[in-house]
């Protein structure tokens, strides 16, 4: 219900005329498909195409970030340390998406950290990137990279446990080659990651 409802609310509007002089700026007395219509036009085309270019685009970089560190994490992180890490990944997840969001704001500002710490060694005027792309591009990888971490790690435990099994209870040759080739154990874990 708490799914439906709103969702039914949307597609009903949808049918509405815009008129922000009132409260709900929907103008529900005449229902038309014009609004379907102008979904077609270039201007939603060009949104749509940005959309897609920057969410295949973050997709990837949390991809090329989060699979070395669930391989790191599965692979060379010993058992005592192993918790600590994945939750250091996982535990700002917690936290309301968006003041994740906003929280960038403050350390990507011109006078934020990033930028006085960027003065201090690389540049002479102060960085403003909030409002470009490459600050879109932060903060979706920082508010997604948990997600693409942790199907990968439990890919890459898994495999790795019935390897081991594998080992104790038949021939050692039986995981010759996915030792070979360690990059294969995260991948049953990519494809939920990606999505």
């Amino acid at each position: 219900m708490f799914f439906v409802a709103p969702i039914a609310v949307i597609v009903v509007y949808s049918f509405g005329a815009k008129d922000s002089s009132k409260l709900v700026p929907v103008d529900l007395s005449s229902l038309s498909f014009d609004n379907y219509g102008n979904v077609f036009s270039e201007t939603f085309f060009k949104v749509f195409r940005g959309t897609l270019q920057i969410a295949v685009t973050a997709t990837a970089l949390c991809l090329l970030i989060g699979f070395p560190v669930s391989y790191f994490l599965a692979f060379k992180v010993s058992d005592r340390w192993r918790a600590i890490l994945l939750s250091l990944v996982i535990v700002p997840s917690f936290a309301s998406f968006l003041m994740r969001t906003v929280a960038w704001r403050i350390p990507l500002s011109a006078n934020g950290e990033f930028s006085q710490w960027l003065q201090t060694w690389l540049i002479d005027e102060p960085l403003n990137i909030l409002g470009t792309r490459t600050a879109v591009f932060l903060a979706i990888v920082y508010n997604y990279i948990g997600f693409m971490v942790l199907p990968m790690f439990v890919a890459s435990t898994a495999s790795s446990r019935r390897c081991v099994r594998r080992r104790k209870t038949s021939a050692a040759p039986a995981c010759r080659h996915s030792h070979r080739s360690p990059c294969r154990w995260p991948a049953p874990g990519s494809w939920p990651a990606c999505c």
